[in-house]
């Protein structure tokens, strides 16, 4: 009887040893898998190594070399446009200044290596335009704000449009007018803002009855991109955005009254 006993003790004994092993084991498995991301959506029985995660390091914290975590690289084609018309002469240039800093900040082959996106010089460019309609050129200013923008100017007035205003008020235009001329030249004695936009352009005063005057060019940029140009001092790093005058659109021009 007390064989009898100890032959079930020990099996009971046994039991509970194989019960505690397996427990152990089932949650040593059921750790393991907790380490891991599952997506419920893919499982299927085989590997997806599609749905791996990778954990990319990261090197925020180290301070390197012409690094400044401040500012937006200039491989960003698409740059938020600011409200240049409401900003100061002082605010433009400071905006233009500091997307020059960004591309040299951010080359890492230095100054004479650095380049600049399409869409970055452009903006750069309209906010020079816009300095050139606060500093008292308001013709060559629009102008170089189109041109930037990759669009032709037509204006149709009465005479009362922004170009026609100021062409009619000039030497040029009346002697032009009264020999029926095929041309206009505005000199600087006439208007250094029409010299600048314009300079040269062809003419027409027969047009139609409405509109019988028609004063067309393509806006080339000749005489303004000149170091001797009143925006060099308007502008700061004007003669950077002049080593960079490719991206300038050869407008159409078209002025109708």
């Amino acid at each position: 009887m007390i064989k009898k006993y100890k032959e079930i003790g020990m099996k009971k004994f046994q039991k509970l040893v194989v019960t505690g092993l397996t427990s152990i084991t089932l949650l040593s498995t059921f750790a393991e898998l907790g380490t891991q991301n599952v997506n419920a959506d893919t499982v299927t029985g085989e590997e997806d190594s599609s749905q791996q995660t990778f954990v990319v390091p990261d090197y925020s914290h180290l301070n390197l070399p012409n690094s400044n975590p401040d500012f937006v690289p200039m491989n960003d084609d698409s740059p938020s446009e600011a409200d240049f018309d409401n900003m100061s002469v002082q605010e433009l240039n400071q905006y233009i200044d500091k997307r020059v800093q960004q591309g040299r900040a951010n080359s890492i082959y230095g100054e004479s290596k650095v380049i600049y996106t399409p869409n970055v010089l452009k903006a750069m460019w309209r906010a020079a335009g816009a300095i050139a309609k606060k500093v008292g050129y308001p013709c060559a200013g629009t102008l170089i704000e189109y041109s930037a923008s990759g669009k032709n100017y037509t204006e149709w007035s009465r005479g009362g449009g922004l170009l026609a205003s100021h062409i009619r008020k000039t030497a040029a235009y009346k002697r032009a007018k009264r020999m029926n001329a095929k041309s206009i030249a505005f000199t600087k004695s006439d208007s250094k803002d029409l010299f600048y936009a314009l300079h040269l352009v062809s003419s027409n005063f027969h047009y139609t009855e409405k509109h019988p005057v028609h004063i067309h060019d393509k806006f080339d940029f000749k005489y303004m991109a000149s170091y001797r140009s009143p925006f060099t001092a308007a502008v700061n790093n004007w003669a950077f955005l002049c080593s960079n005058i490719d991206v300038l659109y050869p407008s159409k021009i078209n002025i109708y009254f």
